[in-house]
Protein backbone atom coordinates (compact mmCIF):
# COMPACT_ATOMS: atom_id res chain seq x y z
CA UNK A 1 0.00 0.00 0.00
CA UNK A 2 1.18 3.49 -1.03
CA UNK A 3 0.54 6.31 0.95
CA UNK A 4 0.93 10.08 -0.30
CA UNK A 5 0.61 13.05 1.79
CA UNK A 6 -0.93 16.64 0.87
CA UNK A 7 2.40 18.26 3.30
CA UNK A 8 6.18 17.17 3.83
CA UNK A 9 8.10 17.23 7.18
CA UNK A 10 9.66 20.56 8.08
CA UNK A 11 6.93 22.04 5.06
CA UNK A 12 5.56 25.30 6.22
CA UNK A 13 1.10 24.95 6.93
CA UNK A 14 -1.55 27.19 7.94
CA UNK A 15 -4.65 26.58 10.15
CA UNK A 16 -6.29 27.92 12.72
CA UNK A 17 -5.80 28.25 16.34
CA UNK A 18 -7.48 30.62 18.74
CA UNK A 19 -9.59 31.70 15.99
CA UNK A 20 -6.14 33.34 14.67
CA UNK A 21 -4.42 32.21 11.36
CA UNK A 22 -1.29 30.51 12.43
CA UNK A 23 1.48 28.99 10.59
CA UNK A 24 4.21 26.84 11.84
CA UNK A 25 6.52 23.83 10.25
CA UNK A 26 5.61 19.94 9.81
CA UNK A 27 7.80 18.33 12.31
CA UNK A 28 5.89 14.37 12.82
CA UNK A 29 3.04 12.93 10.33
CA UNK A 30 1.26 9.83 11.91
CA UNK A 31 -0.82 7.96 9.65
CA UNK A 32 -3.59 5.56 11.46
CA UNK A 33 -4.81 2.71 9.25
CA UNK A 34 -7.83 0.71 10.51
CA UNK A 35 -8.77 -2.09 8.84
CA UNK A 36 -10.03 -1.57 5.23
CA UNK A 37 -11.07 2.15 5.94
CA UNK A 38 -9.06 5.06 4.34
CA UNK A 39 -5.86 6.20 5.99
CA UNK A 40 -6.55 8.87 8.73
CA UNK A 41 -3.31 11.09 8.64
CA UNK A 42 -1.93 13.45 11.33
CA UNK A 43 0.22 16.30 11.24
CA UNK A 44 2.04 17.62 14.36
CA UNK A 45 3.74 21.41 12.94
CA UNK A 46 6.01 22.43 15.57
CA UNK A 47 4.55 24.28 19.08
CA UNK A 48 0.95 22.23 18.41
CA UNK A 49 -0.79 18.57 18.51
CA UNK A 50 -1.58 16.59 16.13
CA UNK A 51 -4.17 17.97 13.21
CA UNK A 52 -6.04 16.25 10.81
CA UNK A 53 -4.77 16.65 7.36
CA UNK A 54 -8.52 18.51 6.20
CA UNK A 55 -7.58 21.33 8.59
CA UNK A 56 -4.31 22.20 6.78
CA UNK A 57 -3.55 24.30 4.21
CA UNK A 58 -0.58 25.62 2.29
CA UNK A 59 -1.04 29.32 2.70
CA UNK A 60 -2.45 31.70 4.50
CA UNK A 61 -4.56 32.83 1.07
CA UNK A 62 -5.96 29.40 0.73
CA UNK A 63 -6.91 29.14 4.62
CA UNK A 64 -8.52 31.84 4.99
CA UNK A 65 -10.61 31.36 0.94
CA UNK A 66 -11.65 28.47 3.19
CA UNK A 67 -13.33 30.02 5.49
Amino acid sequence: MMIETKFSLGQEVWFISGNKAVSAKVVAIDVHLHNNERPKILYTPFGYGGIRECALYGSKRELLESL
